[in-house]
């Protein structure tokens, strides 16, 4: 008998075969996306480096290579190798975002030949689809900007809409030539519900 446990209990310490690891959280949406163009040749030898700070200027935490920090071209795209971010907060040229996977977040000093947009300029006339992975709700296209309004479809992952207009965290899409309505670019903890590629 003892033996049977000990067997059961070993079977159940196994990984199962097939499993998948748990899906990236969705990125924080923040107040608007940065792109970051690449450095020009003249300084190749910074190797696309940034100084990260606890604060604006202050509190140096360290260097780190452009490449390694989280952008978000899987979900904004990214034009002429340009990397997308996604900024938390401004001040003047100083910029926070999040420079890991499990969003540790510092500040950096922006260059002139980067770009900060906010998202409702920067999602208004783009193609969009909504993220996998989302809750059954968040899929609900709206008659208004409010989960209580009345439903007009759902959507499904493979659904593209044409953003025209943004409100709050609810976008007004238009599906098709005959379907329209609202709904939810972020959720209520500011992540991004929505991916919007191209122009």
């Amino acid at each position: 008998m003892r033996r049977l446990v000990i067997i059961i209990t070993f079977l159940f310490c196994l990984p199962v075969i097939g499993s998948t690891a748990p899906p990236k959280p969705r990125p924080d949406a923040g107040q608007g996306v940065l792109m970051i163009a690449p450095f020009p040749p003249e300084r190749t030898g910074e190797r696309g480096t940034l100084v990260i700070y606890r604060e604006p200027g202050i509190a140096r935490l360290g260097e780190l290579p452009i490449i390694r920090l989280p952008g978000l071209a899987q979900i904004v795209g990214s034009e002429s190798g340009e990397m997308p971010l996604a900024v938390l907060a401004r001040k003047r040229e100083w910029v926070k975002v999040a420079y890991d996977d499990s969003g540790r977040e510092g500040w950096i000093r922006m260059e002139r030949t980067w770009r900060f947009e906010q998202w409702e300029s920067f999602l208004k006339g783009r193609t969009a689809r909504l993220l996998p992975g989302l809750k059954n709700g968040y899929s609900v296209l709206r008659r208004e900007a409010d989960d209580g309004a009345a439903e007009v479809a759902t959507l499904t992952q493979h659904s593209r809409f044409t953003v025209s207009e943004i409100k709050g965290d609810w976008a007004e899409v238009k599906v098709s030539f005959d379907m329209s309505g609202w709904l939810r670019w972020r959720d209520a903890d500011g992540r991004l519900l929505i991916s919007a590629n191209t122009r």
